[in-house]
């Protein structure tokens, strides 16, 4: 017997596509990616405007783009992990 643990608040990502042998698996992981892509960019544009508006708040203005937010932290920085910060911050 084999048990497969879930989390309800788990979704697929391009990695999957590698385990993936059927194409209809390959299809519907694809799928579902592009879904959550459209999602992610809607999170990131959110996390910005939340930034934006916390920091001016404070008197900090950062670009539009939150390049500047790398002044303000205390690790490395860089374009990906910023993206995963904004996407974070806007969920």
């Amino acid at each position: 017997m084999i048990e497969i643990i879930t989390q309800t608040n788990a979704h697929p990502s391009a990695q999957w596509l590698d385990f993936a042998i059927s194409s209809k698996a390959r299809t519907e992981i694809g799928v579902e990616i592009k879904k959550l892509s459209g999602d992610r960019e809607r999170s990131v544009k959110k996390g910005k405007e939340i930034l934006l508006h916390a920091f001016s708040e404070k008197g900090i203005v950062l670009d539009h783009e939150c390049k500047d937010l790398r002044k303000y932290v205390d690790f490395t920085l860089d374009a990906k992990k910023l993206e995963e910060l904004l996407y974070q911050v806007g969920q």
